[in-house]
């Protein structure tokens, strides 16, 4: 069982015809209690998250517009991937999930250049904290292989994207664009070692 509180707080203020801003903050509290009765294990896992966000936008004409934003959002684990139920498929091989495992946080930052209300290129930074994934771990030992959820990485990304609309037909239209990015991964763990690329 799962259940969330929240408490939402969002505020804007058009300072001119020209900058417009807009803050905003959520609270919010989880609390998780998961019960095995093949295990005969309880777990629980309670804790409080804050996510801010902000955005400043600046139109100086009508065919010009930029914007900075910022924002912080949460993505939790599936069911699945906490029940700790261990599922062997062989004598070498076997699944189970991980209670413990915690939410990744994601923090966004992004500046942003419309032309028209077609051209769209922004420049951006992406940071997911505590980063979970199911990992497939063999033991040197016993050569058995175990597959399981981990909170293994902190990452984060820098790039680049630009977009072009195309509609000059009613009966066609085209959202072309490029993304380039780089991305940097940071393990928390020894199975997993720190790429970059």
């Amino acid at each position: 069982k799962e259940y969330n509180e929240a408490l939402y707080f969002s505020a804007s203020k058009k300072i001119s015809d020209k900058w417009e801003t807009q803050l905003g903050i959520r609270m919010e509290v989880t609390q998780a209690k998961s019960y095995s009765e093949n295990l005969d294990q309880a777990n629980s896992n309670n804790y409080v998250k804050f996510f801010p966000t902000a955005y400043v936008t600046y139109v100086p004409d009508e065919n010009n517009s930029l914007s900075l934003n910022y924002s912080r959002r949460i993505r939790r684990p599936d069911f699945d991937y906490l029940n700790p139920f261990v599922i062997r498929t062989s004598p070498y091989y076997f699944s189970e999930g991980n209670p413990f495992l915690k939410p990744s946080l994601i923090d966004n930052l992004e500046f942003s250049y419309i032309r028209n209300q077609k051209w769209v290129s922004s420049v951006y930074f992406s940071q997911v904290s505590d980063f979970g994934q199911e990992l497939v771990i063999v033991d040197p030992v016993s050569n058995i292989t175990k597959s399981t959820p981990l909170n293994y990485a902190d990452t984060y990304q820098i790039g680049f994207s630009t977009y072009y609309n195309i509609n000059k037909f009613l009966w066609w239209n085209s959202f072309t664009g490029f993304n380039a990015n780089y991305q940097h991964v940071r393990s928390k763990t020894a199975f997993i070692r720190s790429v970059e690329g």
